[in-house]
């Protein structure tokens, strides 16, 4: 799979209305995705790296000077994808996962996506930095950490 040329053009962020720094942050944004799930999936088809191994997977947008990206339902198929790759990760064969997000306002339906998986996925550390969490995100972060117990940190820096 070749990440870089899977996804939307910078074109359609711009065709929504939105100005050059936001449509070049979603961009952005879905890049990093992209190579997360490309990442992922190497690691279920790579042999054997140990238990004590750790892959970072960061999943941001450049920082806006005007706050953060908001949900967009194009994107839901690849937060999909992303938990569907991480679902399939096994501790014992591909080590533990660290997790970063950042920049981003996920929908309530990103985080239902989301929540299940990271409940059970091999997550030593969960990132959020400059998200707006709300209520909802609040909630996900809680019930991640309470349920998975692989995770040994959880680092929130800068969210509302």
């Amino acid at each position: 799979m070749d990440f870089i040329n899977e996804g939307f053009p910078l074109s359609h962020w711009l065709s929504l209305g939105h100005d050059q720094p936001y449509a070049t942050s979603m961009h952005c944004l879905q890049t990093t995705l992209l190579k997360g799930i490309y990442d992922l999936r190497q690691l279920n088809q790579a042999p054997s790296r140990g238990a004590d191994s750790e892959t970072h997977i960061m999943i941001a947008a450049t920082e806006l000077p005007q706050g953060l990206l908001f949900p967009d339902d194009s994107l839901v198929p690849l937060w999909e994808q992303f938990a569907d790759a991480l679902g399939h990760l096994e501790a014992d064969k591909d080590g533990c996962i660290v997790i970063s997000i950042g920049d981003v306002k996920l929908s309530t339906e990103e985080l239902s996506i989301l929540e299940p998986v990271l409940k059970t996925a091999p997550l030593s550390r969960l990132i959020m930095v400059n998200n707006m969490l709300g209520r909802a995100g609040i909630e996900f972060v809680t019930n991640v950490i309470e349920a998975n117990a692989s995770t040994r940190v959880l680092l929130l820096k800068k969210n509302e």
